[in-house]
């Protein structure tokens, strides 16, 4: 009698148990709480790559055409450059430019060989000097002719990631202080004969040089 009183309970439990087997309104939620994480990490990596990409653009194009831009001119000062870096720092734009910093050399190739290249005149943007008046500079080989001039301009960023700061990412070995350091390097002939900087240079003739 026991048996066939607990038979009724039995069936009612195995048909529940039928209903929860079949029951799948929940496979949707924890298959997403698996998946969100790698999604989350997916749209942070894109955000991340995409601004060191739009910044390392904008840091290439203030080299280039902070180069461009000394290289036009014929006769300049420190207070004109000084005026051309107000402009570069927009150009890294939406960008934090406050670590931005260069320096510009003028540097002319020997007459003859077994002389050296000599900086003409040079200058620095938040950034110690390199080089002063008359120091060598070496310059590639067949670069420009003999006695001829080019400005070089190289430049410093502190790029700061968003979400890769903490010390163990792919990253760390390039990551100081939580940013990472870029360095570019533009040369450029000027469009005219040279590039006379009146406020380091004091010579006659604007294109004269002379390190005796």
């Amino acid at each position: 009698m026991s048996i066939i009183r607990l038979y009724p309970t039995m069936l009612a439990a195995r048909a529940l148990t039928g209903r929860w087997a079949r029951d799948n309104r929940g496979v949707a939620a924890i298959e997403f709480a698996f998946i969100l994480p790698i999604l989350v990490l997916i749209l942070l990596g894109t955000i991340e790559i995409a601004r060191a990409i739009d910044a390392d653009r904008r840091f290439g194009y203030a080299t280039a055409s902070t180069t461009d831009l000394i290289a036009r001119e014929q006769e300049l000062t420190d207070a004109d450059l000084e005026g051309m870096m107000n402009g570069i720092r927009h150009m890294m734009s939406p960008y934090d430019a406050s670590s931005l910093s260069l320096r510009v050399m003028a540097v002319r190739a020997p007459m003859s060989s077994g002389q050296q290249p000599r900086v003409e005149w040079s200058y620095a943007y938040k950034e110690g000097k390199s080089h002063n008046k008359c120091d060598v500079y070496a310059l590639p080989a067949n670069l420009v002719s003999p006695g001829g001039r080019v400005i070089i301009v190289e430049t410093k960023y502190n790029f700061a990631p968003l979400f890769i700061s903490w010390g163990q990412n792919p990253l760390a070995g390039q990551i100081s202080g939580g940013t990472i350091h870029w360095t570019d390097k533009a040369t450029l002939t000027p469009r005219s004969d040279c590039v006379h900087n009146s406020s380091q240079q004091s010579s006659s003739s604007r294109c004269d040089f002379s390190c005796s």
